[in-house]
């Protein structure tokens, strides 16, 4: 790790902001977003694996209500709630229905569980993951979380391809209104079949003129 990826880190840490030098073009995003926090406000971090995105936003004075469902890496999650108590984990996927579900695992998870956590799914095509290798883990329908916790600020979706039903479901049952910016890593690049979804969430989201509220470039 180089002398500036661990400046940048360490600043990220503390809840400094990265001079503009320092940013790589592809994290433009992420530091711009974590720069926008203020103290108070509340942020839900779906797919928050060992939380270091979380742990950027609560260093800014933020409340984050990040949800892991993988149980190997949650226990990093909880290290860092543990560190900064503005985080509240919860061992959960989120999607649009409360149920238990199987989260397939990397086909060379056994190899490095901890490296390869992030590529976990809830979906059986998704193309690096094995139908035989999963955990069961619950699963929690957004529209309820986002009733619980009260409005959001800021929501981030890197759930490895259940993001477009994630989004369906917050138009379909109008919480959507109770979150200020949704941030979107987007998979129908890499699983095709999830195309049709895409374009479905993006063709509403334009019918409703929401376009400012969703991006879909988060990395």
């Amino acid at each position: 790790m180089g002398l500036r990826s661990n400046l940048r880190k360490w600043l990220v840490r503390r809840g400094w902001k990265v001079p503009g030098f320092l940013i790589r073009p592809h994290d433009r995003l992420f530091h711009e977003t974590v720069n926008s926090v203020r103290p108070g406000m509340v942020v839900l971090d779906i797919g928050a694996n060992r939380g270091e995105v979380a742990a950027a936003f609560a260093a800014r004075g933020a409340v984050v209500h990040a949800f892991e469902p993988n149980p190997d890496v949650f226990a990093l999650l909880l290290s860092a709630a543990q560190r900064d108590p503005r985080i509240r984990p919860h061992n959960a996927g989120v999607l649009d229905i409360n149920t238990e579900m199987k989260l397939y695992l990397h086909q060379d998870y056994a190899d490095d569980p901890l490296g390869h956590s992030e590529s976990s799914s809830l979906l059986t095509e998704k193309p690096n993951v094995s139908q035989d290798a999963y955990r069961m883990v619950p699963v929690e329908d957004i529209a309820d979380i986002i009733a619980r916790i009260g409005p959001v600020d800021i929501a981030k979706i890197d759930a490895e391809g259940a993001e477009y039903r994630i989004i369906a479901r917050m138009l379909s049952s109008g919480c959507h209104a109770q979150v200020g910016q949704v941030l979107v890593e987007t998979h129908h690049d890499r699983i095709e079949s999830l195309r049709p979804e895409f374009e479905t969430v993006s063709a509403e989201i334009a019918r409703l003129g929401l376009g400012g509220q969703f991006r879909f470039d988060w990395a």
